[in-house]
């Protein structure tokens, strides 16, 4: 007896896409591994579970493979769907001739390039990148001139900070209830505009102190010091620092949720690697391009270029065709609160994304931030000036290329959960073997290794994130592991400086990273779910 996708989802050929993503949702709960660890073709039904959702819920994939139907093919024998439907999907497919060594790299590693939303996608995020380290070191140049003052430019990553660790959840609400492509629309929108309103503040040099009446009429008064101190025009940067960390803590879990819409469940972690690799391509160079930029031009074109990169990008973004999957009519109807307590009882509940997200949580804040001390290695370590300081900063951007394309070369290998504890566990090692350097060159060459693992690290917990999460709570699942990233490290910042402050960089940062060995060593061996992922 032969059956259709139809007939695996238990529903009609004339199903609507609600009734098809409820009963989707209710096979793949009811067939996944975690519930049921003694079977071994769990992992296979769900895969087909998988294939079946993503060809009913995409338009013009049903009534393709409608038309097959209706021509004879599409079927699969119940039997071998009921025993493995993956491997009877491959049996059925035509064999085709092996490309050759080289051919089979670069199409494993590049596979979600032939995907042409993922190409727009990544197009629009590489732009978008590159423009925002203009507008980063921009903006700490600026803030430097305008206050001369330290303590804002920690305040304000602090506030960044905290906006992202109370809003990140939120976005995830919206991501998984609200249609994911006009959201990272509306985003980018809003993003062009706030980043055009700062270049024209910049641009009319009214940022600059003593520009408006009011500094003058204070200039001459008791008060002049609010002026020469930058006081007058510090809430500025706040302002603009508080919009930008709303708009990306909603952004940023429906961007990395967009990611597995667009690219599917088959692409998703080679997609997810090459978006790492592109990323730290505009880490290592854009630093120094936006550096010679501010050099020549003055700092006012840091942030026109940052403007005109996010409106690039949008362009990008609106010919993308991806439709996300529907929500259940119940979720949609959930207010925000019983929505995110939702979330959260799922996360704490899978044991596997618990520990994926705990994982992740210690890294950023015990380890990820030893890069900003970086001046204090470059001056009081290894004796250098700025120039070495650049040269340490773009280290581990520059490791990160390679990282980004080895993790994607290998987004079809299945033990992917110990080779995530193997490689922190190696970059790990690096950070603490980087504190003993005395040379500048393998100083370079620790931090350019150990730039590899990062990405590596990353690319690979959102990968194993993305590949084992229930479909229906992904967007808010990943506004946990953002606020992990982005709102928790500032606080381990903090913390690490004070440990510098007391006992020195090289014991301090190796006393944090010993830290976090022992944490990752906990996981490992509290939460099997990983090992076996």
């Amino acid at each position: 007896m032969a059956q259709t996708y139809y007939d695996s989802l238990q529903i009609a050929p004339d199903a609507d896409q609600d009734v098809i993503a409820t009963a989707y949702l209710r096979l793949r709960e009811q067939h996944h591994p975690r519930n049921n660890p003694d079977d071994a073709l769990a992992t296979e039904i769900v895969r087909y579970l998988d294939s079946a959702f993503a060809v009913l819920m995409e338009p013009e994939r049903r009534r393709a493979y409608d038309d097959d139907l209706r021509n004879g093919h599409g079927w699969v024998e119940a039997a071998m769907v009921d025993v493995a439907p993956g491997a009877a999907l491959m049996e059925a497919a035509p064999a085709a001739r092996p490309p050759g060594r080289v051919g089979r790299f670069f199409s494993r590693t590049f596979a979600s390039l032939a995907i042409r939303d993922y190409r727009l996608l990544l197009s629009g995020n590489v732009i978008t990148q590159f423009g925002q380290w203009f507008q980063q070191i921009g903006m700490n140049w600026l803030v430097f001139v305008v206050t001369g003052s330290a303590l804002t430019m920690g305040s304000l990553v602090a506030w960044r900070g905290i906006i992202s660790m109370v809003l990140s959840p939120f976005g995830g609400v919206w991501a998984d209830r609200v249609d994911r492509r006009t959201l990272v629309i509306l985003f980018t929108i809003i993003s062009a505009s706030e980043a055009t309103a700062l270049a024209f503040v910049v641009y009319t040099g009214w940022i600059i102190p003593g520009s408006t009446t009011l500094d003058r009429l204070l200039t001459g008064s008791f008060l002049g010091f609010l002026v020469t101190a930058g006081i007058t025009k510090a809430w500025v940067f706040f302002l603009f620092a508080f919009v930008d960390g709303v708009v990306n803590s909603m952004a940023n879990p429906t961007r990395q949720a967009f990611v597995y819409d667009v690219a599917g469940r088959e692409n998703v972690a080679n997609a997810i690697a090459l978006n790492a690799s592109m990323g730290n391509l505009a880490r290592a160079t854009g630093p120094n391009l936006a550096g010679a930029v501010i050099g020549f031009f003055g700092v006012h074109w840091a942030f026109i270029v940052r403007a005109a990169s996010i409106w690039t990008a949008l362009n990008f973004t609106v010919r993308i065709r991806a439709r996300p999957p529907a929500r259940e009519r119940s979720e949609r109807q959930q207010s925000t609160l019983k929505a995110l307590a939702e979330g959260l009882r799922y996360v704490v509940h899978d044991r596997l994304i618990l520990g994926l997200l705990l994982a992740e949580v210690i890294l950023p804040v015990l380890v990820y931030h030893y890069v900003q001390f970086m001046p204090i290695f470059a001056t009081e370590i290894l004796h250098g000036d700025a120039r070495m300081y650049g040269a340490l900063a773009s280290g581990a951007g520059i490791g990160g290329i390679p990282g980004g394309i080895l993790v994607a070369s290998l987004a079809n290998y299945r033990r992917k959960g110990r080779l995530f504890f193997l490689v922190a566990a190696a970059y790990l090692c690096g950070v603490i073997t980087f504190t003993r350097m005395t040379s500048f060159p393998l100083a370079m060459v620790v931090l350019i290794i150990n730039g590899v693992f990062l990405v590596m690290t990353n690319a690979l917990v959102q990968s194993l994130i993305q590949l084992n999460v229930r479909p229906d709570v992904r967007a808010r699942t990943l506004g946990l592991y953002t606020m992990g990233q982005s709102a928790l490290q500032p606080l381990g910042t903090f913390g690490l400086g004070v440990t510098i402050t007391a006992i020195g960089p090289q014991d301090g940062v190796a006393l944090f990273a010993l830290i976090a060995v022992v944490g990752m060593a906990v996981v490992f061996l509290l939460v099997p779910q990983i090992r076996r992922a």
